[in-house]
């Protein structure tokens, strides 16, 4: 059998919780002949309409997992929109649920979301993959997991209604033209009941969007939601993570 040969480093998310995520070094090794991969990996950022700053950890995604840890999400179906590094996602996947990873950037899939997710899974997983079995279906259905790339608009035109549970999003809000296309695919693709949990800073600086003014769209386009504040973290940059009930 080979050994698992992706190199990690940990993630602190609590006193409670550490995972696991792939090193940017082996990430920019493995994908050292592909020029349009290795561009995104040279910023810290979003390059807007090509690269949505997938690969690196935000900090409201280590907001929105730890306020999961009080969810009982066992056996419900969550979406993770805008996922990047997917840890809020992973989380929800390790404690029983049905897990859809999107991302905007399909190589942020390959060379970051799907690997730290099998980091994270358990030791059949894990031996699996080292035993070769690297066909994306297999481990999917081993693994409770399926991943999607593309923009909103796309993919609400190819999702089913009302499929989930649980949609998370950190990170996603920055940008006050996407959020016609953002609301909308929640409100199909979303239970009745279901929660949305959105993780985000109070503002972005240089950028068109804020939690405010999201807020006031979402409101403004579904008032009969229920929105309340669930944590706020006030070390470094102000943040939110709110929670919407779809009524």
């Amino acid at each position: 059998m080979t050994e698992l040969t992706i190199e990690s480093e940990p993630i602190i998310v609590s006193d409670d919780l550490t995972m696991i995520k792939r090193c940017i070094s082996d990430i920019k090794l493995d994908c050292i002949d592909d020029a349009e991969t290795s561009q995104m990996l040279q910023t810290n950022d979003i390059i807007p309409s090509v690269y949505e700053g997938g690969f690196k950890i935000w900090e409201c995604s280590i907001d929105l997992t730890r306020y999961l840890m009080g969810e009982d999400v066992l056996g419900k179906r969550v979406l993770e929109l805008g996922c990047g590094s997917g840890v809020p996602g992973i989380y929800a996947l390790t404690k029983g649920a049905n897990v859809t990873f999107q991302d905007f950037n399909i190589q942020v899939l390959k060379y970051s979301t799907f690997p730290n997710t099998i980091l994270n899974m358990n030791e059949q997983v894990k031996t699996d993959f080292a035993n070769g079995i690297f066909e994306h279906s297999i481990l999917c259905t081993r693994m409770n997991a399926d991943f999607w790339a593309g923009d909103w608009g796309s993919l609400f035109q190819k999702w089913t209604d009302s499929q989930y549970d649980y949609i998370l999003s950190s990170e996603t809000i920055y940008d006050s033209s996407s959020y016609s296309s953002f609301t909308d695919l929640v409100n199909k693709t979303l239970k009745m009941g279901g929660k949305l949990l959105i993780a985000a800073k109070y503002q972005y600086f240089g950028c068109s969007g804020s939690l405010n003014m999201f807020l006031y769209h979402l409101k403004s386009q579904y008032p009969s939601w229920k929105v309340s504040t669930v944590m706020e973290s006030s070390d470094g940059v102000r943040r939110q993570v709110v929670q919407v009930i779809k009524e």
